[in-house]
Order: structure tokens, then sequence, then C-alpha cells
């Protein structure tokens, strides 16, 4: 039977999580990477230079990936949450982004996972890590960039 606290750490993970994706799409992404810790490591597409490390090299990336867009909104679902100790959990959760360019070229679609290690600090639960695994891209770069998503071939 689930406890109490383990429910609102539930809830709290995926308050961060929804708050991370109502964050990007209101272009306020120096609070949107203050959901991570300051040593948080991320990969975003595959390659050997593909893990980054650093709130501050995040922050960095977001702020360069939004120049040009009007608008972005992000979709979660499907969060799969596993506490793994008191202050540790490992969260999967599917993503849907739509990304709106000012020059009114076609809007680039993604549809991915997150992949994330929470932690638990004094400030609340933070990601640690976050690897992004892609399942499809519209009017972007091709899936040569992204790291597919696990699927057994059929």
């Amino acid at each position: 039977m689930t406890d109490d606290a383990e429910w609102r750490d539930r809830q709290a993970i995926a308050d961060e999580l929804h708050a991370y994706c109502r964050l990007v799409d209101a272009n306020r992404t120096d609070e949107a990477t203050d959901l991570f810790t300051r040593d948080c490591t991320w990969r975003y597409r595959r390659g050997d230079d593909a893990v980054q490390t650093g709130r501050d090299t995040l922050a960095a990336h977001m702020a360069r990936s939004m120049v040009g867009m009007r608008a972005t909104s992000h979709h979660l679902t499907n969060l799969e949450i596993a506490l793994t100790g008191r202050s540790s959990a490992t969260v999967d959760s599917y993503v849907s982004a739509i990304h709106f360019y000012d020059d009114h070229r076609p809007e680039f679609q993604i549809w991915a996972r997150y992949h994330d290690q929470f932690v638990e600090t004094p400030e609340g639960w933070r990601i640690a890590d976050r690897r992004v695994t892609v399942a499809g891209t519209l009017n972007g770069t091709g899936m040569a960039d992204w790291e597919p998503v696990e699927r057994v071939a059929g």
C-alpha cells in the first residue's frame, strides 16, 4: 500500500514536469532550468558529445533553441514514476511538442520520451539527469540526429 508521503512525492515530481513544460512554453527558460540540479547531466541528441553537464549549460542551450520561435506547446503524458529511495526517483514520460517559428516556416513537431532521474533537494524535487529519445519528427531534422526510442523490431 502506498503511504501519504509517497503520494506527495509522486505528485511533487509530476508537478515539476508539468511546470517545466509550462515554463518552456512561456519562454521562461531560466525558471525552467531551475527545475534541474546545478550539476545535472542531460542529452537531447545522440553522439559522442551528446552528454552535457550543468544547469548553466542547459540554460544557454535552451535560450539558443528558443531564438526565432513565436510559440511552443509541450504536452506531457504517460508518467511512470518509480521512487528508488527516500530522496530519488526514476521517471519516464511521453512528450509531444510543436514549435512555431517567427518567420512562418512550417512548424516543427516532435514525439519523444523524457527519461529522468530526480533527486529531492532542499528546494524540492529536481531533475539530476535527463535523456531524450525520439519516436519521430515532422518538419525537423532527420532522425539521424536523435536517439531513437527503444522498440523491438517486428
